[in-house]
């Protein structure tokens, strides 16, 4: 991969996209890679590959329980509660203020 600053870029752009094609391109300020100029076909593959990889929040999940709940008119049990023992209950009020 060839590295480019950002000076060359802008009096080579030409150069560098046409290049792009056979590899990624970088750009660089001070030294320090900032960008890159890829093939537009390797950019598809990358939208597509992070598109597959995004993991749903829990937040996500959720509202699609919710939404199949409605959908189906279904009723989710919520069993109870079961007590365990909670050191901070036992604790004395002064801790609290």
């Amino acid at each position: 991969m060839k590295t480019w600053t950002l000076s060359d870029a802008q009096t080579q752009l030409i150069t560098i996209v046409e290049s792009c094609s056979q590899e990624p391109q970088i750009l660089a300020m001070q030294g320090h890679p900032i960008a890159a100029v890829v093939d537009f076909t390797l950019f598809e593959e990358l939208i597509a590959f992070q598109q597959n990889q995004h993991r749903p929040t829990i937040a996500e999940l959720i509202q699609e329980l919710r939404e199949i709940q409605q959908a189906e008119s279904a009723e989710i049990e919520i069993p109870e509660r079961q007590d365990r023992p909670n050191p901070l209950m036992e604790m004395p009020d002064e801790f609290f203020v």
